[in-house]
Formats: structure tokens, sequence, C-alpha cells
């Protein structure tokens, strides 16, 4: 059921986190077009991680908090394609002679993370924390809270790209719309975004050229194991392909537990894909959780939403 929420709930809010997220969206949204569904305001790319990231290191430039530290990040969520729009920043001033090196930091902090664990590893409770904090957000907009904003990768127009991140305004049914780049960006916020744009458009093309082959659609229609169809797409751009398997459960252990412990029982349906699905029902509070590893499937049901 990891990649057939339509079979089951079509109206499910469906957010990515896994890698090569610039190409997957569209392979999603693309899929959901063939089975007739428009899920374009439903289809999202995790994209906070990126926001995350950037308070954090802001944070630790200017020697403050890094609540005090947000700014829009925009674009994609691989390397350059990944623009933090310091300018933006309200609490405090970086010198322009700091910025390409943050703004370098910022794309290329998940390097970061692979080389402080020597090769043995990838981000881990930054992506939990980033997925818990963006869904119960999800959760809070669908609960009817108003004017709930957070970043993501979805299907916009901009300028040539068809899927670009931004803010987004979030609401009951999804993404109510996405918010506009600020007028006023500098140059070399500018200069990043031009050179952003044509690799964000050939690999959403990519996606899309990928979701149009009949072994894909045919693996997603007979609930086919998705893991070799992915390892293609993977080598295709030159990413490891752990990170389409679990990778062990460390970080969705830690994301289980934010998810539970703050879940709200009245949720209809949520699912949040990569290698784990949960799907949250009305009223009873249990949550469903379907992992997959290494081909092996097994599945935990807690009737409890504080477990």
């Amino acid at each position: 059921m990891l990649l057939f929420p339509f079979r089951y709930c079509p109206d499910a809010m469906i957010l990515l986190i896994t890698n090569p997220l610039n190409s997957l969206v569209p392979v999603y949204d693309k899929v959901y077009k063939r089975m007739g569904i428009d899920a374009g305001r439903k289809i999202i790319g995790l994209t906070i991680l990126d926001t995350i990231r950037s308070a954090t290191f802001i944070g630790e430039y200017l020697g403050i908090s890094p609540d005090f530290c947000s700014i829009p990040v925009v674009g994609g969520h691989a390397g350059t394609t990944i623009i933090p729009l310091l300018s933006q920043l309200q609490s405090g001033y970086i010198s322009e002679i700091d910025v390409p090196g943050i703004t370098k930091r910022i794309q290329y902090a998940g390097d970061e993370v692979v080389m402080a664990k020597e090769g043995c590893g990838s981000a881990t409770l930054s992506m939990a924390y980033a997925a818990a904090s963006f869904t119960m957000s999800v959760l809070r907009a669908m609960d009817g809270e108003a004017n709930v904003i957070e970043p993501g990768f979805v299907r916009q127009n901009y300028r040539e790209c068809k899927y670009f991140s931004s803010l987004l305004r979030l609401g009951m049914n999804g993404v109510e719309e996405p918010i506009p780049l600020p007028k006023r960006l500098t140059s070399f916020e500018k200069k990043e975004l031009n050179a952003a744009i044509p690799i964000l458009v050939q690999q959403a093309e990519k996606g899309i050229e990928y979701a149009n082959n009949a072994d894909l659609y045919n693996c997603f229609i007979r609930k086919q194991s998705h893991r070799s169809s992915f390892e293609r797409l993977t080598k295709d751009n030159k990413l490891p392909t752990h990170d389409f398997s679990l990778g062990g459960l460390q970080w969705w252990s830690s994301l289980y537990r934010c998810l539970i412990q703050n879940s709200l029982p009245h949720t209809s349906h949520l699912y949040v894909l990569t290698s784990v699905s949960f799907s949250l029902h009305p009223g009873t509070g249990q949550c469903r959780t379907t992992f997959f590893k290494l081909g092996l499937q097994w599945n935990r049901t807690c009737s409890s939403i504080y477990a």
C-alpha cells in the first residue's frame, strides 16, 4: 500500500522526502494523472530540511538562536537548485563576502553530514525532525487552522519550471496557494536562480519521462516492489541507492515517535511516503505503520496514539 494510496484513499496528502526529490515529485504527479487523479495540490516534496539547516547555520554565524533565523529556501532540493534567500533575514545582517560560503554550506549540508559520519551514514535525526515538523503542520491545516505556511516542492509554474519549491499556504485540502517569491532579491540570488532553472527543468523532465515508462506504470498498478525500478532512477541521477531503502530504522523510529506522540486522533488519512507509510484512522486514534527494508515488510498497529 506504500505506493498506492490512490487505490484506498485518493484524497490522501502525499508527502515525499525520498531523493531525488526534484524528479520524484513529477513521477508521482504523472502517475496520478494517468490514474485520472489530479493530485497537484496534495503531492508535496519536503524541502523543510533545507530551511531548518539554513536557520541552524545562520544562527551559528550570528551567534543567536536558530528560532530567529528563518528564511525562505526556494528552487529545489538538490545541490545548486537549493537557493536560500539570505537577503530576507529579519534578525541580523550577513556580510556579502560571507553569503556565497553560507549558501554553499546550506546546499551541500547533506555531504557535510556524510563526511562527519565518515561515509557510514547520512542525515537521520534531522530528517526525522523535518518530516515530523512538516507533518504536524499538515495535520494542523487539515484540522482547519488558518494560515499554516511551510516550504515545499510542488507542481507550480515559475518561469520555465513546472515544479518548484517555495513557501506554501496549506489548507484542509492540501496546498491552498504557493506564496510568490519576494520581489527584491540580490544580484547573487538572481544569479543562483537563473543557474538553477534549467537544472530543475531537466530533472523534472527526467522524472516525467521515467513515469511514462510502461514498466513503471505496471509496477504501480500491480503493487510490485518499487525498489528495482527506483534503483534505475537513482543510477541515472548518480545518487546512492541506499536513499531508496530504509537504511536502518534509526531515524524512522524517531519520526514514528514524533508522529505518534503528537498526532491528532481525528485526522482522516495521511501517508508519509518513502520507505514508511503512516495511516491515521479517524476517531480511533489507531496508527498503522508499514516498514519496507531490503524487500521485507512488516506491520505494526498501535491502539494508542501515545504508544
